[in-house]
């Protein structure tokens, strides 16, 4: 968790010709749609949606979604060798999906009350 990443927002993409870009000047402006959500990598992989604002005086960014984070920090930590990511990594994978399996159990208990509370004589 001591390693620090960068992370990179990605606004948009666009295509241009080589000749578009070979005859580009100080001052020319590019135009390209928005989308609706902005891209947050670390070392190229894609890791979350986000939304980018303001924040006082700063740009600031706000987590959408995050995009399968676990997995994205396992393969991280094998590319740049960081044994401690990999493993706290599919640590939070394992609780993720224990948390998971919890909150199914609840809804089903829930789902179950629900169920037999209408068949209660009044």
């Amino acid at each position: 968790y001591d390693s620090n990443l960068e992370i990179q927002v990605l606004l948009g993409s666009l295509s241009q010709t080589a000749r578009q870009i070979q005859n580009m000047k100080e001052g020319d402006v590019i135009y390209f749609k928005k989308p609706e959500h902005a891209r947050a990598v670390i070392r190229d992989m894609p890791v979350f949606d986000v939304e980018v604002g303001n924040l006082g005086s700063q740009l600031a960014i706000k987590v959408v979604n995050s995009i399968q984070l676990p997995d994205i920090l396992i393969e991280l930590g094998q590319k740049i060798n960081a044994p401690e990511l990999v493993r706290n990594a599919r640590n939070w994978k394992a609780a993720r999906a224990h948390y998971n399996d919890y909150l199914s159990e609840l809804e089903a208990q829930a789902e179950e009350d629900d169920n037999d509370a209408g068949n209660e004589y009044t």
